[in-house]
């Protein structure tokens, strides 16, 4: 049940088994489900200042850019996709954001991108240059944003950002 827990001391045999059984019904289950996927997840974490890993600190800028670009990506992506990566090449960069292509497919099959908001959003590449967009300039981590092939968004760290550690 939602809300508060009930002492089940102080309910009639007949209640509680109507209770277990309501939970269990698998009418009740998708509709906990579907709730779960309606409630707006929480927001991502904020840099955090101690923390000196450079992948949580890529992370945190592209989790919040994609976040304050499109508001509905929480619901719609697994939270991995919005982990950084180191780039495997570093003429590219230093970490890379992979989180355009698989969030322009979501919001496409969402009708999301319907929106006049998003009616310049037409392919990932898009959605990578909105993500840029959202990440401020004077931000700690991360310069130099650019968006390769088909929407990976690639990153330098901050030269003033390394000597902090």
């Amino acid at each position: 049940l939602h809300g508060p827990t009930i002492d089940d001391r102080f309910l009639s045999p007949a209640l509680r088994s109507y209770l277990q059984l309501a939970q269990t019904s698998p009418a009740y289950r998708r509709a906990r489900s579907l709730a779960a996927r309606l409630s707006p997840p929480p927001p991502p974490p904020p840099l955090d200042p101690t923390d000196p890993s450079l992948l949580h600190a890529t992370s945190s800028v592209f989790a919040t850019a994609i976040h304050a670009a499109f508001p509905a990506a929480l619901s719609l992506l697994d939270a991995k996709l919005f982990e950084s990566f180191k780039c495997k090449d570093i003429k590219h960069g230093d970490y890379q954001c992979n989180a355009a292509m698989p969030l322009f497919q979501k919001l496409k099959a969402s009708g999301a991108l319907d929106r006049p908001k998003y009616s310049d959003v037409k392919t990932p590449q898009d959605v990578a240059k909105k993500i840029i967009e959202a990440i401020p300039e004077d931000n700690p981590v991360v310069e130099g944003l650019t968006v390769n092939g088909p929407g990976f968004i690639m990153s330098r760290v901050k030269k003033e950002f390394l000597e902090t550690w």
